[in-house]
């Protein structure tokens, strides 16, 4: 179709970006909340179309110019990846399929991320509805929607879109399943766990823990809210879905794990001490002004106790204000207090939430969200990759953290 006929496509991609959110009845129902997401839409098809047609913005050089080359070669060669080379192997895929049917355009490309992210709002609504906030959905939309890196980050060729609707949509089936206990909903969710894996390589053994989390999850809330316990035959599926799960893990890790080290050295335990040089190698190279300045030390116990806490806090709450030096550097810093601010509220719900399965959501929800990041303070080594990282399963902070922050903002006097 060539270039052009491939930026018809775009457009059309756009509609019905700006269409998915009608397929939620509430926000259908919400004149303000569906003009908060139209205009985010829109804000975010704009910075589009500037990277296309004046030059790039922040985040739209040089990773997503080596996603778009990568992608021209591969057009051009007619050599694709396999669909199960996790990581940037599906992306690559999903986008360069696109590109030989209809033409190579870095506008196609954009507007895919720009379509993730309508999707991802359906989700943030499902959530909202799950957790019975649906009286936040302006205030959650509005920040979820025009948080900076956010924009930015999710208008370009990155993967952090994408990343961002299966985690999300992940979490809607899981809390889906533990709210109506419906088989279909496990299935749903294992799919979009699975998924989440599907866009970085170094997620690919986030999936299984995932899984087995929400899995565990389940009887341990028949147990602690007096529920009758769990029958024989739904905890032998349980476990047999967690371990097919891990198995699928571990599978997946051998095809798509090589920037840890050799399979041998996975196999035999040593992942702590490819992960000390995956963290290593970056600073001793070129430290840079962002670079967290921390290695994992795998030597003893006592170091791990140490490295990992410190690593995983400098990741949330980086830069520290002694740390800013530069405007963009202010700019992190209030970013991650937001995030401070929005995980003492998530903490707040659990003290002052007084209904037991409400609780029991936002635990699970949490407790998805913390992992997720814990995974990603292993390997990142800088808050400038930190801040792309963020967006990811920002939304589900946010969502946690709203009524404390609007109580905050407006003086209510009632959490929920």
């Amino acid at each position: 179709m060539g270039e052009l006929g491939a930026e018809l496509v775009a457009w059309v991609i756009f509609a019905l970006a700006l269409l998915a959110p009608l397929l939620s009845k509430t926000l259908r129902g919400d004149g303000v909340a569906l003009l908060i997401v139209w205009a985010a839409l829109l804000i975010r098809f704009g910075v589009a179309l500037y990277n296309v047609y004046v030059g790039p913005t922040l985040g739209a050089d040089v990773d997503a110019v080596k996603m778009q080359g990568f992608l021209a070669r591969i057009v051009e060669t007619g050599t694709y990846p396999e669909f199960f080379d996790l990581g940037l192997g599906a992306f690559l895929f999903l986008i360069g399929s696109l590109y030989q049917a209809f033409g190579v355009s870095l506008l196609l490309g954009e507007v895919c991320a720009v379509f993730a992210f309508s999707l991802s709002v359906l989700a943030t609504e499902s959530l909202l509805q799950l957790l019975g906030y649906q009286r936040y959905r302006s205030f959650v939309l509005f920040i979820f929607c025009l948080l900076p890196t956010s924009v930015l980050f999710g208008s370009v060729m990155l993967r952090e879109s994408y990343q961002m609707l299966f985690f999300m949509v992940s979490m809607v089936f899981a809390l889906r399943w533990h709210t109506y206990g419906k088989f279909l909903d496990l299935i749903a969710f294992v799919a979009a766990a699975a998924g989440i894996g599907f866009w970085h390589s170094g997620l690919v053994g986030y999936v299984p823990f995932l899984i087995i989390l929400v899995l565990v999850w389940k009887p341990l809330w028949a147990m602690t809210t007096g529920l009758r316990y769990l029958s024989a035959r739904r905890t032998a599926i349980f476990l047999l879905i967690g371990m097919g799960a891990l198995l699928m893990g571990t599978s997946m890790s051998v095809s798509s794990l090589e920037d840890l080290g050799s399979l041998d050295k996975l196999a035999s335990g040593d992942i702590a001490e490819q992960v000390a040089k995956y963290r290593s190698h970056p600073m001793s190279e070129d430290p840079g002004r962002t670079t967290y300045g921390v290695n994992f030390d795998p030597s003893s116990i006592a170091s791990i106790l140490v490295s990992v806490p410190l690593m995983f806090f400098l990741y949330m709450f980086a830069p520290l204000p002694w740390q800013v030096s530069a405007s963009i550097d202010l700019y992190a810093a209030l970013e991650s207090f937001l995030r401070m601010f929005l995980l003492v509220g998530a903490l707040w719900s659990l003290v002052y939430v007084r209904d037991k399965n409400q609780k029991h959501l936002i635990k699970l929800l949490l407790a998805g969200y913390l992992s997720l990041n814990f995974v990603w303070s292993l390997g990142t080594v800088n808050y400038g990759t930190g801040m792309r990282h963020h967006i990811v399963a920002f939304g589900a902070l946010l969502i946690l953290g709203a009524p404390f922050v609007h109580r905050f903002i407006f003086f209510r006097s009632r959490l929920v």
